[in-house]
C-alpha cells in the first residue's frame, strides 16, 4: 500500500514543444522543437507515441465486460541537448501508422547540476495516412552486437553471473528504427530458437542529438553454459529488413580468468602469457610458473591486478640470465579470485609454449 500523503516526484518546471510540420506524415522527417521554462543547459528526453488504446475485458466469473484504455507504443525514444534553454531534434515517422489523429510528443528536460527537471507535451497531434514516402531507400538496418567486452569476436567467450546473458545490439539507419509501428515490424531476439525470442523494440532508445543511431538491450535468465548462437531482426521505418547472428560460448565468470593465450608462440626474445578477468569489481591475484619438459621450475612471477585484459611477460631466461634452449615448456597460471561480493575462488590452467 502506498501512502496518500506522500508527494509525488513531479518535475515542478515546464516545456513548451512544437513541431514542423504540424501534422505527422508517414515517412518523412518530423523536427520538435522547444524550449524550457528557464535558461539551462542539459539534455531533454522525447517520445513520440501512438494514441491510446482501447481494450475489453470479460470475466466470465461474475458476468461482467468492461473496456479501458492503455498508452499506444513509442514510435521514436531519443534525446536532444539543452542549450540556454532550446532544443531542436529531428526524428524519423514510419511509412506505417495506426491511427489519423490523437498522437502525442513527451519531453523530459533536466539540467546538467541535476538540480533542473522540467516535462511537457505536445498532444492530438493529427495524422495524413494517405500521404506516400517519396524517399528512396532499399537497405535494412546495420546491427552489431555487445556483450561484456567492447572487442568481441564472433565465437568468442562471454560472462555470465548464475546464467544470465545481457545482450546489448546497437543499430544504425539513415531513417531510423521501426520500433513495432506494425505487426511483425519489431526488433526480434532470438536465442538459438524460436522458442527462446523476445521483442525489444520498446527497449530502443537513440544516441543524442542522432536519430540514426540507437541501441537496445535484453536479459535471457537461466541459460546453460556452452555454445549459443543470438539472432536479431529489424525493420527501418521504411519497411526494409535485416537480420544478423553470431555464435557465442556461455562461461560462468562470476569471478573468472578465461582466455589464457601465450603470445608470439612460437617464441624467440620473449613471451607474453595473455588473459582476461571477468567479474564486475572483481580482482585477481595471478601467478605464472614455466617449467622445463622435465618438470624443473624456470621462471615464476606473480602480480595483482583488476583489469579486464592483462599479461605476464616472460623474457625466455632461466635464472641464471641466461637464454634457454630450444625446445617445449610448460606454463602453469594459477589465479586466486576475489568477487565484488567477497566470494573466492581459483583455477589453474596449463600449456605448452616452443622456443625456436
Amino acid at each position: 500500500m502506498g501512502d496518500p500523503a506522500m508527494e509525488l516526484a513531479y518535475p515542478y518546471n515546464d516545456i513548451s514543444i512544437e513541431i514542423e510540420p504540424d501534422t505527422i506524415l508517414p515517412g518523412s522527417w518530423l523536427v520538435v522543437s522547444g524550449m524550457t521554462d528557464e535558461s539551462v543547459n542539459g539534455e531533454i528526453l522525447l517520445f513520440l507515441q501512438e494514441p491510446l488504446i482501447t481494450k475489453y475485458y470479460y470475466s466470465s466469473y461474475i458476468d461482467s465486460e468492461c473496456y479501458y484504455k492503455c498508452p499506444g507504443k513509442i514510435l521514436f525514444a531519443g534525446a536532444a541537448s539543452v542549450n540556454d534553454g532550446n532544443f531542436e531534434l529531428s526524428m524519423f515517422v514510419p511509412q506505417h501508422l495506426a491511427a489519423d489523429s490523437g498522437f502525442k510528443i513527451i519531453g523530459y528536460a533536466y539540467a546538467d547540476d541535476n538540480c533542473y527537471n522540467a516535462s511537457g507535451a505536445l498532444t492530438d497531434i493529427p495524422a495524413n495516412r494517405s500521404v506516400s514516402s517519396d524517399v528512396n531507400d532499399t537497405t535494412g538496418p546495420v546491427i552489431k552486437f555487445h556483450f561484456d567486452m567492447d572487442d568481441f569476436q564472433n565465437g568468442g567467450v562471454v560472462c555470465s553471473h548464475g546464467g544470465s546473458l545481457y545482450v546489448a545490439i546497437e543499430l544504425f539507419d539513415e531513417h531510423g528504427i521501426d520500433m513495432g509501428s506494425t505487426p511483425g515490424h519489431g526488433i526480434l531476439l532470438q536465442l538459438d530458437d524460436e522458442f527462446h525470442q523476445a521483442d525489444v523494440s520498446q527497449n530502443l532508445s537513440y544516441a543524442i542529438d542522432d536519430p540514426t543511431s540507437a541501441q537496445t538491450h535484453y536479459v535471457f535468465s537461466d541459460v546453460l553454459y556452452g555454445g549459443h548462437t543470438i539472432c536479431v531482426q529489424a525493420w527501418d521505418n521504411l519497411g526494409n529488413p535485416s537480420q544478423a547472428c553470431i555464435d557465442i560460448e556461455l562461461e560462468d565468470c562470476s569471478a573468472n580468468i578465461y582466455n589464457i593465450l601465450p603470445y608470439p608462440n612460437p617464441f624467440n626474445d620473449g613471451v607474453d602469457i595473455t588473459f582476461s578477468l571477468a567479474g564486475t569489481g572483481a580482482t585477481a591475484d595471478v601467478t605464472l610458473q614455466i617449467f622445463s619438459i622435465g618438470g624443473r621450475k624456470i621462471f615464476s612471477k606473480s602480480k595483482t591486478t583488476s583489469a579486464q585484459f592483462d599479461w605476464i611477460h616472460w623474457d625466455g631466461c632461466a635464472p641464471n640470465g641466461e637464454s634457454v634452449a630450444r625446445g617445449v615448456y610448460i606454463y602453469v597460471i594459477q589465479a586466486a579470485l576475489n568477487a565484488a561480493d567477497g566470494q573466492k575462488t581459483k583455477k589453474t590452467q596449463r600449456g605448452k609454449i616452443v622456443k625456436r
